[in-house]
């Protein structure tokens, strides 16, 4: 059930991330891609939470806590915290946090802790 509701939320967030660069004008092809690291684990988190698959999670584990940490302890923000970016910011990187621990590859296999415990 905690899958299924962060995933939501991941949706939820990329939905805004992306209607928030459409409608001011941000969204081009020359600005969206290459992706970024981010968005590369955004998008194993996802087909993680949705459908579990050990590559997809090996990728969102590692990369999600490496890249997500990495970030969080160095932002670059040109907007202070009362400012929509800096909460989307931190709003992400917090669901791609608890979305990479969710999705382990030893939950998605059956031998973590949350099979012991039966949660």
């Amino acid at each position: 059930m905690a899958r299924a509701r962060i995933g939501g939320l991941l949706l939820c967030y990329a939905g805004a991330l992306y209607f928030q660069a459409f409608r001011n004008g941000w969204l081009h092809w020359g600005t969206s891609l290459p992706l970024q690291l981010c968005d590369w684990v955004l998008i194993a988190c996802l087909v993680t939470l949705i459908r579990p698959n050990h590559l997809a999670a090996e990728i969102a584990y590692f990369w999600g806590l490496g890249g997500t940490l990495q970030a969080v302890l160095t932002p670059d923000m040109t907007q202070g915290f009362p400012s929509w970016r800096f909460l989307q910011f931190f709003w992400g990187m917090a669901l791609r946090c608890s979305a990479s621990c969710t999705s382990s590859p030893r939950s998605i296999s059956g031998r973590g802790p949350e099979a012991r415990c039966g949660c």
